[in-house]
């Protein structure tokens, strides 16, 4: 983790996210989810969700192609006195394939551009947790 990713400021929080997205990427090429296990709360239901796609498709052999995640703009609020911070996040996602255990494709999910989501992060002991997960609402 990024020495600034453990500062509970708003440049900490963005930093967190960009390096929680990181690992989201990392889980789809190893199937390795220790870290972002780890730095996601167990309220998070996306955190979970992404989580449990991972591990599922690794233990059953098989793996992932593509759906790389590349963060356009991450601008998070200054840390609230509990020491929550909203992150304001845009991103592109490449498509993504699920391949079986002999490397053939299964289905193929569309990539995204342009995504919009806000990203509910929380400070406690020099460290960010991510809380929630969810689109942004336009307008």
């Amino acid at each position: 983790m990024p020495p600034e990713a453990r500062e509970l400021t708003a440049a900490g929080a963005e930093a967190f996210v960009r390096y929680w997205f990181h690992l989201v990427n990392y889980g789809y090429t190893t199937g390795d989810t220790s870290l972002l296990r780890g730095l996601s709360a167990e309220s998070c239901q996306t955190c979970a969700s992404t989580v449990e796609t991972i591990e599922d498709q690794y233990a059953s052999g098989g793996s992932f192609r593509g759906g790389q995640i590349d963060l356009k703009v991450v601008v998070a609020s200054s840390p609230d006195t509990s020491e929550t911070s909203l992150v304001s996040i845009s991103l592109d996602q490449d498509p993504l394939q699920r391949l079986n255990s002999s490397g053939d494709v299964m289905e193929t999910s569309d990539g995204e551009s342009g995504l919009s989501l806000g990203a509910l992060v929380e400070g406690a002991s020099g460290m960010w947790q991510m809380v929630a997960i969810a689109p942004e609402e336009a307008g």
